[in-house]
């Protein structure tokens, strides 16, 4: 009776510290692949100071903050200096553009080789020289008046929504660092298992975790140097700081690359170089946006240990169920799964063994 009172209790205690925590599920989530994939460096922090845990935790936090935020901060600075700079530049030419309508920008491409027949015969069916884009652009101006009018009410609750997440990304960062090995411990003895079967899917766990957090930036990397190359051969201002965008875009998994070679070639053809739109339009569908469902699951496969197949899958499915945390958890679920069904396997087969050497 004693036994199922405790368990009864544990189990409801249990479920209320789930649920006083589940508004903060997704960041502790973060704070604990961050930490994970960090260990090594903290460690080597702590051998340094091997009698000051705490301090140990809070620098190897420190570098994670500046490793991570401070390069995308500093580039987000950048972007958007080059972006107004962009605007600037653009902006009289748009204007002077749209002066006389559609009808010189359908004449500029029909001359194009690959557009220019879909766009005479687009013209004819809808007859797009005759829009004025002036009155359209007013129209899209009132709107998004009004929807920066709704927005402005809601930013303030975004801002200190965003600073209470981050403070809590931290500081759990932090404690996991300080603490979080000895709660690994602690919680394995829980777990009716064999010592080195419990150590041995908590090791399989943490290589994952690595592998898909090194294979993401890797990947992005690889991203971002492809649109390098794309952004330099269409002439674009600023390559090297695009190719960093695009491999910082590459993280996000809606839009993505999307969100900054686009842009460059709206720009680009607002500047009357057609081709090389189209050139930088096709190389980021084609090569740049491509090139990730390849490397990524092949990057995590070679960490993961796990098919190429079911990594592409495990990471779909992931984003599908879980949103951006999923491309963590996707894969880990099956890294997990395979290593509690290989222990599975192995206890069914030593029980039939047993069975069949007892007298019948």
């Amino acid at each position: 009776m004693r036994v199922a009172f405790y368990a009864l209790g544990g189990g409801a205690a249990l479920g209320l510290v789930l649920w006083i925590l589940s508004p903060f599920a997704e960041v502790l989530a973060w704070a604990t692949i961050l930490a994970t994939a960090a260990y090594p460096a903290h460690q080597r922090i702590l051998r340094v100071m091997p009698e000051r845990e705490g301090v140990a935790a809070v620098l190897s936090t420190a570098l994670v903050a500046v490793v991570i935020l401070g390069p995308a901060l500093g580039l987000v600075f950048k972007i958007t200096q080059e972006a107004i700079a962009l605007y600037n530049d653009l902006g009289p030419r748009l204007r002077v553009s749209l002066e006389g309508g559609m009808a010189p920008l359908i004449a500029r491409l029909e001359g194009a080789p690959l557009l220019g027949p879909l766009v005479r015969r687009l013209d004819g069916l809808f007859n797009l020289s005759a829009i004025d884009p002036r009155v359209h652009l007013a129209d899209l101006a009132r709107n998004t008046a009004a929807g920066l009018a709704a927005f402005t009410g809601g930013l303030l609750r975004n801002v200190l929504a965003f600073i209470l997440n981050a403070a809590v990304l931290l500081m759990a960062t932090a404690v996991l660092f300080r603490d979080g090995a000895h709660w690994v411990h602690a919680s394995r003895d829980w777990l009716p298992m064999h010592e080195e079967d419990r150590q041995g899917i908590a090791d399989e766990l943490r290589r994952a975790t690595r592998a898909i957090l090194y294979g993401m930036f890797l990947t992005a990397l690889v991203q971002g140097a492809l649109a390098g190359i794309g952004y330099t051969l269409a002439g674009a201002p600023s390559p090297l700081l695009l190719a960093s965008a695009t491999a910082l875009a590459a993280l996000i998994p809606i839009g993505g690359t999307l969100l900054v070679w686009l842009p460059v070639a709206v720009a680009l053809f607002a500047q009357g170089r057609t081709g090389w739109a189209i050139f930088l339009v096709l190389w980021g569908a084609l090569v740049v946006m491509t090139v990730d469902n390849f490397l990524k699951p092949i990057f995590i496969g070679s960490g993961t240990r796990l098919p190429v197949l079911w990594v592409f899958l495990g990471i779909l499915g992931g984003v599908s169920a879980f949103g951006f945390i999923g491309l963590f958890a996707g894969p880990i679920v099956l890294v997990f799964a395979r290593a509690f069904l290989r222990l599975a396997r192995r206890e069914l087969q030593a029980f039939q063994a047993g069975r069949s050497r007892s007298p019948a």
